[in-house]
């Protein structure tokens, strides 16, 4: 019977992790990585450290303690933000940079107007780019943690 309940909390939308401890007011919850992990979003945030194991600072809103099995969800949508952060503004730039040179048409002698387009494309990227990264940071300062215990699962009894 215990394998079927973990089997039904490992097909739900959130992470399952174990509270490791508990430091300073940060609480670190260490994941099982699965095969889903390579095409996770959020493996950035929850990378092997020099230990080789998955852990992650989340905010503990149920008090949790070291040992305890936590249910984690994102708090908000800070990976959606964060994907049209580093994805979207860039390529605003790019587009951008694309439909301006266009719009103005610039007599440049005898450069084709698509090798203008291109290179003002490529000055709206860079100019995307560096719009995200100021503003990432600045997130970056305000933010503690992206995820949150949701829930304490009591302990899997063995028989």
């Amino acid at each position: 019977m215990s394998l079927t309940v973990e089997n039904n909390i490992a097909e739900q939308d959130h992470e399952i992790g174990v509270v490791k401890e508990i430091r300073e007011g940060r609480t670190i919850v260490e994941l099982k990585p699965g095969e889903v992990c390579e095409s996770c979003g959020a493996r950035i945030l929850c990378r092997p450290g020099s230990n080789g194991r998955h852990e992650m600072t989340v905010r503990n809103t149920l008090n949790a303690r070291p040992g305890d099995v936590v249910e984690l969800n994102e708090m908000g949508n800070l990976l959606l933000i964060l994907s049209l952060l580093q994805y979207g503004l860039p390529l605003l730039g790019l587009i951008g940079g694309i439909f301006l040179i266009n719009g103005i048409k610039p007599d440049l002698f005898s450069l084709r107007l698509e090798l203008v387009m291109a290179t003002g494309g490529f000055i709206g990227l860079l100019a995307g780019g560096v719009v995200a990264r100021l503003w990432l940071e600045r997130l970056s300062r305000t933010v503690n943690s992206i995820f949150e215990i949701t829930a304490i699962h009591p302990p899997v009894k063995h028989r």
